[in-house]
Formats: structure tokens, C-alpha cells, sequence
């Protein structure tokens, strides 16, 4: 009986645990269950941006950007897409087998986002999944020097 009582208490917490984990996915998600299941199936992020770093002030015109591409044969480097306020800015950017630089422009005055997507291949099979990463910056307004 008491045995029974323990199997039964068991179930119940990971039932709840995965009821709530159900729950967090189909209302938006969670930010660390979506981490969860991304390492999960991904591994190790496909890219990362080096620079610019995130909540950093830059200055008025371009920007230098460098992203970085896992070591090895997952990443399929030719679908490499960057997106400056939602606009695409790819063409702005050199791409390699071990990852993209370029310089982006014009930054508007303000807050500034930068999203990096690419495809490349997860652990658990051959099939192409896509990784993006995100960094928001500031950009300074150009003083009246600096205006042309």
C-alpha cells in the first residue's frame, strides 16, 4: 500500500511537470523551455554575434558586425540571412565556412536590433534546422558635427 502511494505520488509530479512544461509551450513559451528543446535537438548554437555586443552605445553611420559560425560541417553557411530593423541587410555582408562580417548602416537614431539566422544540421539527424541569434544596441544621435 505504501509502496503504491509512492509509485502514485511519482506520477502525479511528473505529469504536473509536464502539463506545465505543455502549458509554457502553447502560451508563447518559456524562454528556458524553448533553451531546453533548442539543445535538445540543435546542440550547440549554429552561430553567435561577436560584435556588436548587446546593449553596447555605438556611434551614428556604420557598424562593424562579425558573427561566428560553429567549427565543422553543420552550418550551411550559404543560407546566411541578417536582418537590421527588420530589413534585409545580407548583401552588406561577406559570408565564410567559418562565419560573416560586414558593415551595416544607416542606424537609426536609438534602439537598434540585429537578428542573424542560418541552417545547418542538429544532432539527432541530417536534416537542416534553422538557429538565429538576436543583439539589440543602441545607437547614439549624431551631433551636429557629424551630420553631412
Amino acid at each position: 500500500m505504501v509502496r503504491t502511494a509512492a509509485v502514485f505520488g511519482t506520477a502525479t509530479i511528473v505529469a504536473v511537470v509536464v502539463i506545465s512544461l505543455l502549458f509554457f509551450e502553447i502560451s508563447g513559451g518559456n524562454t528556458l523551455v524553448c533553451s531546453i528543446r533548442r539543445s535538445l535537438i540543435l546542440g550547440r548554437p549554429l552561430l553567435a554575434i561577436e560584435a556588436p555586443i548587446a546593449g553596447s552605445q555605438v556611434p551614428p553611420g556604420g557598424l562593424g558586425v562579425l558573427v561566428s559560425f560553429d567549427s565543422g560541417d553543420r552550418v550551411a553557411s550559404a543560407t546566411f540571412r541578417a536582418l537590421l530593423n527588420d530589413r534585409d541587410v545580407t548583401n552588406l555582408f561577406t559570408v565564410g565556412t567559418n562565419g560573416a562580417a560586414g558593415t551595416i548602416y544607416p542606424l537609426r537614431d536609438g534602439a537598434n536590433r540585429l537578428r542573424v539566422e542560418v541552417f545547418g544540421r542538429g544532432l539527432w539527424s541530417r536534416r537542416l534546422l534553422e538557429d538565429a541569434a538576436e543583439v539589440g544596441f543602441r545607437a547614439r544621435a549624431a551631433g551636429l558635427l557629424d551630420r553631412g
